[in-house]
């Protein structure tokens, strides 16, 4: 084991105070203290094993501690303060070095050392027993040390509102669980070998809280759980917009037909097949279309600029291109247009393809975190976990599907009651308002509805009203605003609110909470809940270690709904997507996102981590390349102090307004932004947009369709008439309000 002087920037940040979900720190150096009691067994193993090998009694503890801190933060050298004597240094914990050896090392190193406290460096967190008495202020924030009395303790003991009670005794479980693993380890047992949870806690979180997922039944496609429903129910409505409707028969023989001309198209099965989207019911027989043609579907939006549907099209190597007829802007090179219009009632039936669970269904893509577009694999078995159980989705239900064409949570809403015999109701607007969503719900019956918390939040500003009727809501994309959540409570008691959390990358939805009918008064965020049946999901640390219960760590899922990867990306792909340490197979999602258990086994969700995406790689070449978003381009622009500056136009007032709302959602600098530029080419996406549109509307009274952002620059938004009503200063107040970050979580 080495022992090194700690390096200065170890000391100046410690990574265990991530961590923690610190609360409202105490008054005039409150301390809050924990203690666990140790089995008498346990305390006399270790009492024994210190005699026989001439140790100090604690440092098996202290061993446990610091291999706990490793395991947590990811630090290979945790920083070790023993307190009072002060002395700092990194103790290594590499996974290959023999227990025995290394406490042998550790407990060496202590009685060696020698010095005093610097209190211009106060340790995060030490070694040892807080003092008897005053004495508070010259404590470090975390003392955690083994009080060694006629009934031997782990005491923990902190600031108060560092942790909270139920965190700690679950930490201190696991120092005492490590403690005994290492107690118990033949000398020779390395340090990766040992587990860093106690029984109880690890089936705690592998089987009380995560359902058993029942094997993969490869059998089962989009396509054959579809045909299921046709011979089950084929005079029932399987789609309807405004006032036509296809049952189930018709949407079969429509998707079949158009599945002929596909494969006639030169779409091989296994290809990946293009499709312009609009909200109408010809895109999702589209869809279905192309699957049954044995292809999968690429969703694109059809005002998606040119330079963005052909770097999707080229980057995700398709070739064909389906839309309507006389689409009238030019296509990408190398590919060609197919009109989705029906062909005639005797056309042949398309050529039977071999399918699986395991075959490529979609390629949806997302802005990510850089603003590179990034194509996410999801497979047929995928799209089968957005199924029923926890999301409702029974024979009759109606489902309303208002999503931006193209958006991951488009996927339950077409096929969650398309393969469950239920109805789709495609909504006739690109912006959803509280009026049409009203006419629609009512005109149809919907029973279930997706929305983004943005659109949510308008809709109950404007009227609750509009939501009478609906059964069950899903709202997600971002943290739900608790004080609309009440406001929705009054008005709408009967209905069933659900705070969803999901990605393309696990197929739209992953985890859920029911929100109860009446919220305690101090509630100031919601959880996102458990995970869907056939989902699996984990907080653990850097190195793929569960954490205990109320620690913050990143956010793991697995399970059926987990996409193949990214597609053309193998370093970002090899890097958010493992091998599943907690099942027999199946790979691993790392969300990139922090969040942490709660005593009920619900998740709460902390925040992004930072940079996620460090790995990410540039596209992998194709023939004939479009010019690809300005993210990708090697030569970027010149910064704000460049010379050249002065050459470029200045923006105007009101661009300059929308363009700081723009550098905010995106996270850009907004002296980067130009009045040409395009929202969705800078790297923003339909969510994002939807945020800023809201923004827009209630900071700088600019109301404007959705639709418009995906093909209009910077200076054609922004010189749109204002709408009045919009700059009251209530609503000017309240998009403030709900800019902060205490609004957010």
């Amino acid at each position: 084991m080495a022992n090194a002087t700690l390096p200065e920037p170890l000391q100046a940040s410690d990574a265990l105070l991530d961590l923690f979900a610190r609360g409202e720190p105490g008054r005039d150096g409150a301390r809050h203290a924990s203690a666990l009691a140790l089995p008498a067994a346990l305390v006399e193993r270790t009492r024994s094993q210190a005699a026989e090998h001439g140790r100090l009694p604690d440092t098996v503890y202290l061993g446990a501690w610091i291999l706990a801190l490793s395991r947590w933060t990811g630090a290979a050298a945790p920083a070790l303060t023993e307190w009072p004597r002060g002395l700092r240094r990194a103790i290594d914990c590499g996974s290959t070095l023999a227990t025995g050896a290394w406490l042998a090392a550790l407990d060496a190193s202590r009685m060696a050392a020698s010095g005093t406290l610097n209190e211009a460096r106060m340790p995060i967190h030490a070694w040892g027993l807080a003092p008897q008495g005053d004495g508070h202020g010259r404590t470090p924030p975390l003392l955690i040390g083994l009080d060694n009395a006629d009934t031997p303790r782990l005491w923990l003991d902190r600031e108060a509102g560092l942790v909270d009670d139920a965190t700690a005794a679950e930490l201190l479980e696991a120092v005492a669980a490590i403690t005994e693993h290492l107690s118990d380890a033949p000398a020779w047992r390395t340090l990766g070998d040992i587990a860093s949870l106690s029984t109880r806690q690890r089936a705690q979180q592998l089987s009380d809280w995560n359902r058993p997922t029942p094997p993969c039944d490869a059998t089962r496609t989009v396509v054959s759980l579809f045909d299921a429903q046709v011979a089950a129910r084929p005079d029932a409505i399987a789609l309807a917009r405004g006032d036509e409707a296809l049952s189930y028969r018709a949407l079969e023989a429509r998707a079949s037909r158009l599945a002929t001309r596909v494969q006639a198209a030169g779409a091989a099965p296994g290809a990946t097949v293009g499709v312009l989207l609009d909200h109408s019911m010809a895109s999702v027989v589209a869809l279905l279309a192309v699957l049954k043609a044995g292809a999968a579907y690429l969703p694109l939006q059809a005002g998606l600029p040119h330079e963005q549907l052909a770097f999707r099209m080229h980057d995700a190597g398709a070739r064909l291109l389906l839309g309507p007829e006389g689409w009238p802007h030019p296509l990408p090179a190398g590919v060609s247009l197919l009109h989705t219009g029906d062909a005639e009632a005797a056309a042949p039936s398309p050529t039977p393809v071999a399918l699986d669970g395991h075959s490529l269904a979609c390629v949806l893509y997302t802005a990510g975190t850089t603003g590179v577009p990034k194509g996410t694999e999801i497979l047929h078995r995928a799209i089968l976990a957005v199924g029923p159980g926890d999301l409702g989705f029974q024979p009759g239900a109606v489902v309303l599907h208002a999503a931006l064409p193209g958006m991951d949570v488009s996927a339950a809403e077409i096929w969650g009651p398309l393969l469950n015999g239920g109805c789709c109701v495609v909504h006739d607007e690109v912006q959803p308002t509280a009026r049409g969503l009203a006419r629609t719900i009512a005109g149809h019956g919907v029973s279930a509805a997706f929305l983004p918390g943005t659109v949510f939040n308008r809709l109950i500003d404007d009227d609750p009203a509009s939501l009478r009727g609906l059964r069950q809501l899903f709202v997600g994309g971002e943290a739900l605003s608790v004080p609309h959540v009440r406001r929705a409570l009054e008005a709408l008691p009967a209905l069933q609110f659900v705070h969803a959390y999901g990605s393309a990358e696990c197929t739209a939805i992953a985890l859920s909470y029911t929100v109860p009918a009446r919220l305690p008064a101090d509630t100031a965020s919601l959880p996102i809940g458990h995970p869907i049946a056939d989902t699996t999901a984990y907080i653990t640390g850097p190195t793929l270690d569960l954490l205990p219960a109320g620690l913050v760590g990143e956010l793991c899922l697995g399970g059926r709904g987990v996409a193949r990867g990214y597609i053309g990306r193998p370093t970002l792909t090899a890097e958010r997507f493992v091998a599943d340490p907690f099942a027999a197979e199946g790979r691993l999602y790392r969300t990139g996102d922090r969040a942490r258990l709660r005593p009920d086994g619900g998740i709460e969700f902390r925040g992004r981590q930072q940079d996620p995406e460090a790995a990410i790689e540039p596209p992998r070449a194709v023939a004939a390349p479009p010019a690809p978003p300005r993210q990708q381009q090697q030569q970027p622009r010149p910064s704000s102090s460049s010379s050249l500056q002065s050459t470029r136009p200045l923006l105007q007032p009101e661009q300059a307004q929308l363009a700081q709302l723009w550098a905010s959602a995106i996270g850009l600098d907004v002296n980067d932004i130009h009045s040409g530029d395009n929202f969705f080419a800078l790297g923003g996406h339909s969510v994002l947009a939807m945020r800023v549109i809201q923004q827009a509307e209630e900071l700088l009274g600019l109301r404007t369709e959705p639709s418009r952002y995906l093909s209009e620059t910077l200076a054609q938004l922004a010189v749109h008439p204002r709408h009045a009503a919009a700059q009251t200063p209530v609503r000017r107040l309240l998009a403030r309000l709900r800019a902060l970050p205490f609004w957010k979580r």
